[in-house]
């Protein structure tokens, strides 16, 4: 929109874009705090340092220019498919992405949280957990991550929940989490 509230009809398709693959609707919002903000919350949709639109759902990063179009120079494509659910997405003032988001481990009912961070071409930032990617059940339990501060200094903190008792409807075992990560991915 312009800032008078009108369409931009210069943005994208006549000021839509519409993702090619479904996100989290539910949970898309966009922070109001400027992108140079490293300590800003962030949600499903971020701006990069080059004001670059960065949204991720589901299982899919996709970043587009500012003006609205897909950035074929991210991935070779403008997107990234991933093996986790993204619940939320960061841009650091290098370009890097950081997503967090939740994984099923093989058959088991249980989740791993998922801390990932990918480089401002789109390849994995390899000096970030284990190729970059970094994976964490807490006690054991179903532990999901759904929200993410980022720090200047690289650092993370992530929030969402754990459930020692999963199939209980009441929520008993179910505790909220608040985590620090460092720099290169690892828990502080």
């Amino acid at each position: 929109f312009l800032e008078n509230g009108k369409p931009d009809y210069t943005f994208g398709d006549g000021g839509l874009v519409l993702n090619p693959y479904p996100t989290h609707l539910s949970n898309l919002a966009v922070s109001t705090r400027p992108h140079r903000s490293m300590t800003q919350p962030t949600s499903n949709t971020a701006i990069g340092p080059n004001g670059e639109i960065i949204m991720a759902g589901w299982m899919s990063i996709f970043r587009y220019d500012p003006d609205g179009k897909l950035d074929l120079s991210f991935n070779g494509s403008g997107s990234i498919n991933v093996d986790f659910v993204i619940h939320a997405v960061g841009a650091s003032a290098d370009g890097a992405i950081t997503v967090v988001g939740s994984s099923s481990v093989g058959f088991s009912p249980q989740n791993e949280g998922i801390v990932a961070r990918f480089k401002a071409d789109g390849t994995p930032d390899n000096s970030f957990g284990t190729s970059g990617i970094t994976r964490i059940r807490i006690d054991e339990a179903d532990t999901v991550f759904s929200g993410l501060l980022l720090r200047e200094d690289g650092s993370t903190f992530v929030t969402g929940s754990l459930d020692r008792t999963p199939n209980d409807v009441w929520g008993n075992g179910r505790r909220g989490v608040l985590a620090a990560f460092n720099g290169n991915g690892w828990p502080n």
